[in-house]
């Protein structure tokens, strides 16, 4: 059973650098997709993208990824994260979790915040991650130049506690993505409760939707920031999205459910009964 991680998104042949990892694969490796028991894809959109990629003879197998529930099972008490930085103290917090890097869409969260921050006194961005610090800085640059470097924190790479306790302290977490064959980060702020605001190209975008676990916007910074000026003004709304994105991890994305699916599906590829 071969398990792509993305590998097969058909946008990465457009990059320069990965055009001699595309020919390989067309010419090499998909001998041993074509002679695989199974594809095992970890969202639908995973799936779809593999079939503008190449095809094969294959079956396909959709088993999502999944965490485990007990890091979230007792969660930092409220308050522990912003402590550390005063600036954040009577804000609404908006979180970005994960890589810096340009296919998260950085850029377009930064000028839909800009957007929001034009008219509200409390939002406050935060920027959780490490990446390339060519990219970090020029993110910092557009911050600046977009006026509303003081209304935002970058952190930098956060160890396990304290990506808990950010996750605790948001109101919002945001990841509006070019690409993203699941979004595990996305799973982990659900798990906490927490709100979630996607693009309609991360990977489980259909099953959050389905489940009205979070809101799905296209890639354009002007649909983000409605959505993130309809979170921030509707507290309601916020408390059932997070509750219903609970609900999913504990249904859907688990690594006890995970193992189940793997179990039934490598039983049946192996007959046994």
């Amino acid at each position: 059973v071969l398990r792509p991680h993305g590998i097969l998104d058909p946008s990465l042949a457009r990059r320069r650098r990965w055009l001699l990892k595309w020919a390989y694969i067309q010419l090499f490796e998909k001998r041993n997709f074509n002679r695989a028991a199974a594809i095992q894809y970890s969202s639908r959109m995973e799936e779809e993208m593999a079939r503008h990629f190449m095809t094969v003879k294959s079956p396909n197998l959709l088993i999502p990824e999944g965490i485990s529930l007990e890091p979230f099972a007792k969660l930092p008490h409220r308050g522990t994260f912003r402590a550390k930085y005063p600036e954040m103290a009577g804000k609404s917090l908006i979180l970005y979790l994960g890589r810096f890097h340009q296919k998260k869409g950085l850029e377009l969260l930064v000028e839909a915040f800009a957007r929001v921050a034009g008219h509200r006194d409390d939002a406050h961005l935060v920027l959780a991650g490490s990446g390339d610090g060519d990219y970090v800085m020029r993110i910092t640059k557009m911050l600046r130049n977009l006026g509303v470097f003081d209304r935002a924190t970058i952190t930098g790479q956060l160890d396990d506690d304290e990506k808990l306790a950010v996750l605790r302290d948001a109101d919002i977490f945001v990841l509006p993505s070019y690409g993203e064959n699941f979004g595990i980060s996305v799973v982990e702020a659900m798990a906490c409760g927490l709100p979630v605001l996607i693009s309609d190209k991360v990977g489980i975008w259909r099953e959050i939707a389905e489940a009205e676990a979070g809101i799905v916007t296209t890639c354009q910074s002007e649909k983000i920031a409605d959505a993130i000026e309809r979170l921030l003004s509707d507290p309601g709304l916020r408390l059932m999205l997070g509750r219903h994105g609970k609900m999913l991890v504990g249904t859907q994305f688990s690594t006890d459910r995970m193992a189940e699916r793997m179990e039934t599906a490598y039983q049946a590829l192996c007959g046994i009964a």
